[in-house]
């Protein structure tokens, strides 16, 4: 009769020990989680930085690529014009038909440059979009990927299951005592 309390003290010892345990390896798995969804989160964010890189290159490309066809084209028009009034005989030959040629050929050039420009413009607002939907696109997956990390367990759960633990222990022991 005397090993009984030993018995309901061990018992008890082993439940307490087993849920520090099982709460230590949840605090461990929510820490391992925690570091994976950093790591995770921190290439998201890298490859969202190369994209970005990639796309401000594109606009540099597009940029130096436009000034070098507006210089074309300007020099287009002069050739043309050039060229036109060569075949008139000379430059101060004027005329209805003569100017209007050459206003013609300027029109045209001015028009190309126009649409040149309203290209631009649109290869730039395609990039500035592209710039939101990397940025966007990263936050989701960030956001979805933080959505999934595991909570710590709690200390006081922790605290509450001993202590019910022990109550039940000491429950269990007075009924072995009376009985």
């Amino acid at each position: 009769m005397g090993a009984g309390p030993w018995l309901y003290a061990a018992q008890a010892a082993f439940s307490f020990a087993s849920e520090i345990n099982d709460y230590n390896d949840g605090v461990e798995a929510a820490y391992i989680d925690l570091a994976n969804k950093r790591r995770q989160a921190a290439l998201n964010n890298n490859l969202a930085y190369n994209a970005l890189l990639n796309t401000n290159e594109q606009e540099q490309l597009f940029q130096k690529k436009h000034s070098l066809d507006k210089y074309q084209l300007h020099k287009n028009i002069r050739r043309a014009i050039a060229s036109r009034m060569a075949l008139q005989g000379s430059v101060q030959k004027s005329g209805g038909s003569a100017d209007s040629v050459l206003r013609n050929i300027e029109q045209q050039g001015l028009w190309s440059l126009h649409r040149k420009d309203m290209n631009y413009e649109i290869a730039i607002r395609n990039l500035q979009i592209k710039r939101t939907n990397i940025a966007l696109e990263t936050e989701s997956k960030n956001n979805a990927l933080y959505n999934t990390l595991k909570g710590f367990p709690s200390a006081t759960g922790l605290a509450l299951s001993i202590g019910g633990s022990a109550l039940q222990t000491g429950i269990a022991y007075k009924e072995g005592r009376i009985t």
